[in-house]
């Protein structure tokens, strides 16, 4: 019996494996003719057959990096390198796809197992680079880059981030030598051109940083971020034209997501850029369903009815219901907004748009709390939006409870630590009060948290001069400063890149 049982599981064992390898067999057929899903299907098959096959989970890993999906591909690099703690390939990828994925602990331990085993090894000599640049410890950085430039002079990412390691250490000039010799007489990579643009934004320099969106924009025309960041730098450069059209040409794009959408269109809102209707209408004939809501959001707080009827009007009459109430609250027609939000609200009672003209509606009428009730959910299901915050605070007001409207402010603050309209408009309900260095204190705050916001330093200089106090000059410093912080301000506590790319910010 022992025998049989010992050649029933041999038997088996042996089926699983040739089954497993089959599966991997397919799974390699299909990613190199590029059909990722069905290499994804088999490579599964084959691990659930064998999974202590270090082999399958590195054929894993380079399917997913085939298929964009990083953490996943981290995961089965992470695996094969369990099973095999001295595979390069899979030390090498975890090293590099924990530098992409914030698993950070994970890749600088891989890198350091390579060095181990192979002391020159160039990727891992500027894994370890990179994560002691993201330390602020640009001295091991630096040492780490010249070892790679000592066995190979043109390493292009070495000379990167030892350019942007010594500039860190305050040799500006040095950096930028470092930086020009890597192509000298020819035309910038795109790793040369982003450095080159983050040491020239770090530097003041707007001329340069146009230069490298000249040459970025060749080798990236489809970057929305890039393009975000030219339009910004055009705008702070008074080009309001030119930062306009980078705007437009952007929201008309089919592919735009609902991020960069918002932070193109927080572009026009921070610069006051305006846009004629004629615009209005080409945007909002090409732009996608994502694009149009926030068009439609932004052209009811900017109180441009006709815009905002443009951009409703190309969406689906679904998502268009909860615009249209608003829009009809703009009209000076609460009733109206009443009835389309309330029958929006019954079949989706956490629609935003709808809530927040349901309470703004509401308010209108009289009915205090209703108003309550539908501008406090709205805040509760999207704390990001402004609008809901600013109506329950106006449903406070209208009931007299200075305390509430204090606390939903604090909450707004708390939830959009970045938003101008909030911080104004708590500001201004201080000095309502007569709270006035509170306002001033909330006004300040905002400016640190968005220093190269305008409009934050000008609103802050104004309350200065208002309340006779002596934070004029501090103001004035910091309007003049804004003026050549050629980036959006990163979002608060957001980490900076980790990598060779990214802003050059000291953590």
């Amino acid at each position: 019996m022992l025998l049989c049982l010992g050649l029933s599981i041999t038997t088996a064992c042996g089926d699983r494996s040739e089954a497993a390898m089959q599966n991997a067999a397919q799974a390699e057929q299909h990613l190199q003719a590029g059909e990722l899903w069905l290499a994804r299907q088999r490579i599964g098959d084959a691990i659930a057959q064998r999974d202590d096959s270090p082999e399958l989970h590195l054929l894993r890993g380079r399917i997913e990096v085939a298929s964009e999906s990083y953490e996943n591909a981290f995961a089965a690099y992470s695996n094969a390198m369990a099973l095999d703690g001295t595979n390069m390939e899979a030390l090498q990828a975890v090293a590099q796809l924990g530098l992409r994925t914030g698993n950070q602990r994970e890749s600088l331990d891989a890198a350091e197992r390579i060095l181990v085993l192979q002391p020159s090894e160039e990727s891992a000599l500027l894994v370890r680079g990179i994560h002691a640049f993201a330390r602020n410890r640009f001295g091991d950085s630096i040492e780490d880059a010249d070892r790679v430039l000592a066995m190979r002079p043109a390493s292009e990412e070495a000379s990167i981030l030892k350019s942007r390691a010594l500039f860190m250490m305050g040799e500006a000039a040095e950096a930028v030598n470092v930086i020009n010799a890597v192509q000298e007489g020819t035309a910038d990579s795109e790793g040369v051109a982003r450095t080159k643009l983050e040491l020239a934004r770090e530097m003041k320099n707007p001329q340069i940083m146009q230069a490298q969106f000249n040459r970025l924009r060749q080798l990236r025309p489809d970057d929305a971020d890039l393009q975000i960041d030219e339009a910004n730098l055009r705008f702070k450069q008074n080009e309001v034209a030119a930062g306009k059209k980078l705007v437009l040409d952007l929201l008309v794009r089919e592919d735009l997501g609902p991020e960069p959408a918002a932070q193109a269109i927080d572009l026009l809102r921070n610069y006051s850029a305006e846009i004629s209707e004629s615009e209005v209408r080409r945007v909002a004939s090409s732009a996608n369903d994502t694009t149009l809501a926030a068009l439609a959001r932004f052209f009811l707080e900017s109180e441009r009815p006709g815009a905002s009827r443009s951009a409703i009007q190309q969406l689906p009459e679904k998502e268009a219901q909860p615009f249209l109430a608003r829009l009809a609250l703009l009209e000076n027609q609460p009733s109206e907004a009443l009835e389309i939000a309330g029958e929006v609200l019954s079949k989706d009672e956490t629609q935003c748009d709808a809530l927040v003209a349901f309470a703004e509606a509401s308010l209108a009428k009289g009915d205090v709390i209703g108003a309550t009730r539908s501008a406090q959910r709205a805040a509760a299901e999207c704390p990001n939006r402004n609008e809901a915050w600013l109506a329950t605070a106006a449903a406070y007001s209208a009931r007299g409870e200075d305390i509430g409207v204090q606390r939903v402010y604090r909450d707004a603050i708390a939830a959009n630590p970045q938003s101008f309209s909030i911080a104004r408009a708590y500001a201004d309900w201080l000095i309502e009060e007569g709270r006035q260095r509170e306002a001033l204190a909330v006004a300040r705050s905002f400016t640190r948290k968005s220093p190269a916001l305008l409009r934050g330093w000008e609103y802050y200089r104004r309350l200065c001069i208002r309340s006779d106090t002596n934070c004029e000059d501090e103001a004035q410093r910091g309007l003049a400063d804004a003026h050549t912080r050629y980036g959006v301000d990163t979002r608060t506590g957001e980490l900076p890149r980790t990598g060779l790319f990214g802003r050059l910010v000291r953590r």
